[in-house]
C-alpha cells in the first residue's frame, strides 16, 4: 500500500531535487558516500525537505535516501511509529540499522523493474497468467486465472487455491 510518507522517498531521485546533507547519518555498509554537493545537488531544497518533514509535513517518515552515481549522498533518519506486519509497535527513533516493513515497496521495485525488462511489451504482459513466464515451474491449474497484473497490484489478494 502506498503512504503519503514514502512520497519524498520515490520522488526525489525521479525529481532530480538537488540538495545538501543537512542531518547525515552512518550507514556502517559498504555503499560509499558522497556529499550532495559533490553531486551538484541544491543545498536549500535539501534542508527545506528536511524541516518539511521534522514538522510533520510527511508524516511518519522513517528515513529519505538520495544515490547519486552509486553513492550515497543524503541519508536523514527520524521518528515516527512502526508496525510489524500491520501491528503497531509504538514509537521510535529510526537510523541505518532499524528493520523496516517494506512488503508493498516490493511489489513497485519490482513492477519499475519487469515494466523496464519487458519495455514495450509491459501492458500486454499485464495479462499474462504468471505461468506463461516460467513455463518450467509447472503452476497448478488453478493460478491459471492469476495474471502478472495481479501479482502486481498492491493489494491483499486472497487466493485460496494455495491452501
Amino acid at each position: 500500500m502506498f503512504r503519503r510518507r514514502d512520497l519524498p522517498c520515490l520522488l526525489l531521485p525521479v525529481l532530480g531535487v538537488s540538495c545538501q546533507q543537512a542531518d547525515r547519518g552512518v550507514s556502517g555498509n559498504d555503499w560509499k558516500a558522497a556529499l550532495p554537493l559533490e553531486a551538484e545537488l541544491q543545498p536549500a531544497a535539501l534542508e527545506k525537505l528536511t524541516a518539511a518533514i521534522k514538522a510533520g509535513a510527511f508524516p511518519n517518515t522513517h528515513a529519505v535516501l538520495i544515490e547519486h552515481d552509486g553513492r550515497l549522498v543524503y541519508e536523514p533518519y527520524f521518528a515516527g511509529s512502526d508496525e510489524r506486519w500491520g501491528t503497531p509497535i509504538g514509537h521510535r527513533t529510526f537510523d541505518a540499522k532499524a528493520l523496516h516493513d517494506i512488503r508493498s515497496i516490493s511489489k513497485s521495485v519490482t513492477a519499475a523493474v519487469l515494466g523496464i525488462a519487458l519495455g514495450n511489451e509491459f501492458e500486454k504482459a499485464l495479462s499474462r497468467p504468471i505461468g506463461t513466464f516460467s513455463p518450467q515451474l509447472k503452476v497448478p491449474p488453478e493460478l491459471d486465472a492469476v495474471t502478472l497484473h495481479h501479482v502486481l497490484t498492491p493489494r491483499t489478494t486472497n487466493f485460496n487455491c494455495l491452501r
